[in-house]
């Protein structure tokens, strides 16, 4: 009996082991599954762990060093041809904590673990589960003139009058674009794509709501095979470039508002400050529309096809450290944005673009007062959309936060409203639209 009990028990002992070895086996499946052992590593820097940033001026300084000057409190840098401005207050709660969540990441670990892996195929369009009425951005140079002049009109009341049933202006959108909050999840990182996307399609919505045309969409400026600019940049429907340094005309519209020295104005088409119907005060400094195109050594054309190739030719959405010291060689979110090292390389795609155009589109705090921003952000999302079809409509990194600023896939987007994840504006079917055309590889060839 007393052999029997010795056995029992020893027995117990070896069950209880094989329970606890393989409950190990299962966290060490679960955690490698959900990175955590290899964002604890990327957390750290020679050695140290560093603090996660509270404020817009601190996640910059780790992206640039310190800022080449500091105007009515500010920090600005200039990072090639692109201007970034961002005060240094704190932007959320200290309380908050930002923790690496490793609880959360073990649970969905474990759901991984017994649910299918589902394996992204190349050439894979989304699948919608808006099986319908998809309303189709197109390209700008097939518009009419009656289409263009409804586009153009819908901006100008926006700004002027706004939405009567939701009090929602054209401003309402530079706010949002111009918050320091926004630095952290709208550009430098990988949520720029998905933020970008849904913050034209909640302008498209509200110009489909203001003119009680539904099928009102924005179009897309294609800045690499139209590169001659006369298609948006008119009289009738953009305005045209700005005029350089002020003198003659400029100098007495700056004069008469208190301002001693302006760069670039735009003094014809709609959008013109000196028409009474467009001030920019929300985000520049100076209430003009101001562009100067090809105006900065880092930019002095648009990008060509051989940058569109190139991100286009990129498998992988994002890599660490998930800002803009992402290799542009090898993520695709990093190539498209495009920004410059800070060993004087050249602007890339989208920034690029920003800094060749100029003016209020080159600083992230004034760009969206230019109404250009649209057209041109419709394109970045048909890149975007582009790229999905080609490797799969749900890739993005990281699946899981790592680092405050970095949205993972089921974090909602800070700042825009109603609330949406990542993963909900990935598929852009989903938002009900669609674009005329889209990039094939082989015509990047």
């Amino acid at each position: 009996m007393t052999l029997s009990r010795h056995s029992n028990c020893f027995v117990s002992h070896r069950k209880f082991l094989i329970v606890s070895l393989s409950i190990f086996l299962v966290l060490v499946l679960c955690c490698s599954n959900t990175n955590l052992f290899h964002v604890g590593k990327q957390q750290r820097a020679g050695g140290i762990i560093q603090r996660r940033p509270r404020t817009a001026g601190e996640f910059l300084r780790r992206q640039f060093g310190e800022p080449h000057s500091v105007v009515n409190g500010e920090l600005v840098y200039s990072v090639g041809g692109v201007v970034v401005r961002c005060s240094d207050k704190v932007l959320e709660d200290p309380k908050l904590k930002l923790g690496s969540r490793v609880f959360e990441r073990l649970v969905q670990g474990w759901r991984d673990l017994f649910s299918p892996i589902q394996r992204n195929k190349a050439n894979v369009a989304p699948r919608s589960r808006v099986t319908q009425n998809l309303k189709v951005r197109r390209d700008i140079r097939t518009l009419s003139k009656e289409e263009r002049n409804e586009l153009r009109d819908a901006f100008l009341k926006l700004k002027n009058e706004g939405n009567p049933l939701t009090g929602v202006t054209y401003d309402t959108f530079n706010r949002l674009h111009d918050a320091d909050d926004m630095m952290l999840y709208g550009h430098m990182a990988p949520s720029f794509l998905p933020w970008h996307r849904y913050f034209v399609y909640l302008m498209e919505l509200e110009l489909q709501n203001l003119t009680g045309n539904p099928n009102l969409t924005i179009p897309y400026w294609d800045f690499i095979e139209d590169s001659g600019l006369t298609s948006v940049f008119r009289a009738d429907f953009m305005g045209g470039n700005g005029i350089g340094n002020s003198s003659t005309a400029a100098a007495k519209i700056a004069e008469a508002h208190g301002v001693a020295d302006i760069n670039s104005p735009v003094l014809d088409g709609p959008f013109a400050f000196h028409k009474g119907r467009w001030n920019c005060s929300e985000g520049p400094l100076v209430p003009f529309l101001r562009r100067d195109f090809g105006y900065t050594e880092f930019s002095p054309t648009l990008p060509d096809k051989s940058q569109l190739a190139q991100c286009m030719n990129l498998r992988i959405y994002d890599i660490f450290p998930f800002d803009s010291h992402s290799d542009k060689n090898i993520s695709f979110r990093a190539c498209v944005e495009g920004w410059a090292s800070a060993y004087g390389e050249p602007d890339f795609l989208h920034n690029r673009v920003h800094a060749y155009i100029g003016g209020n589109m080159r600083e992230i705090r004034s760009s969206s007062t230019d109404p250009v921003f649209y057209l041109v952000h419709a394109n970045v999302d048909r890149i975007f959309a582009s790229w999905q079809r080609i490797y799969g409509i749900d890739q993005y990194e990281p699946k899981y936060r790592i680092d405050r600023g970095y949205m993972a896939l089921d974090e909602y987007l800070r700042l825009l409203s109603p609330p949406r994840t990542v993963r909900q504006l990935l598929n852009y079917e989903d938002l009900g639209y669609t674009y005329d055309r889209f990039i094939e590889l082989d015509d990047l060839k």
